[in-house]
């Protein structure tokens, strides 16, 4: 499996990290892209070169998935990206997984995938999440979505891995961590 992540200035470097160690460490292939340009700088400083861009990806179907780290407060303009909006569009058009973790969820409201769906998000009201409903689970997954909040992090990479059917490695990286598999809400 082919997980695309997407980077982007001001994202959460240890979201960024600790998922994609994890989807590496359970086998699957992690495709690194910045949003807008290779050189990636993190919230905390973090300098990330990402082997393409956004732009470069010309095709959605080689991909099994789609993970968005969440981002710093400053770093919102980013997500009115509307080449960010089609790529989100395309892989739900196509039934992929798309987890959103912290603030990215705001990426799929303003792409329009959140409409009359459930979502969590560290962020707790904002005008783009109008026709959307915001739960205050750790985790939520709905249907192809997955969402979670910052501090939900580690459920939510072992949803995430659940979802593209690493049950095992989900359940071992719980069991490390010692939390209980309280996953959150599906549908």
């Amino acid at each position: 499996m082919k997980i695309l992540t997407l980077i982007y200035d001001g994202f959460t470097e240890y979201e960024y990290t600790f998922v994609v160690h994890a989807l590496a460490g359970a086998g699957l292939e992690v495709d690194v892209v910045g949003a807008e340009g290779k050189v990636v700088r993190g919230h905390f400083g973090l300098e990330v070169t990402a082997p393409r861009t956004l732009s470069e990806v010309k095709e959605t179907e080689g991909y099994d998935a789609l993970f968005l780290p969440g981002l710093r407060k400053d770093a919102r303009g980013i997500t009115n990206n509307t080449e960010i909006h089609n790529l989100i569009r395309s892989m739900n058009m196509s039934g992929k997984i798309i987890a959103a973790v912290c603030g990215a969820p705001m990426f799929l409201t303003k792409a329009g995938v959140l409409k009359g769906r459930y979502f969590t998000s560290t962020i707790k009201d904002h005008p783009s999440f109008r026709g959307a409903r915001r739960v205050d689970d750790l985790v939520a997954r709905n249907n192809n979505l997955i969402t979670g909040q910052d501090r939900g992090f580690i459920t939510f990479t072992a949803l995430f891995l659940e979802a593209l059917g690493h049950s095992i490695a989900a359940h071992n990286l719980l069991e490390y961590y010692m939390i209980p598999k309280e996953m959150g809400r599906h549908s």
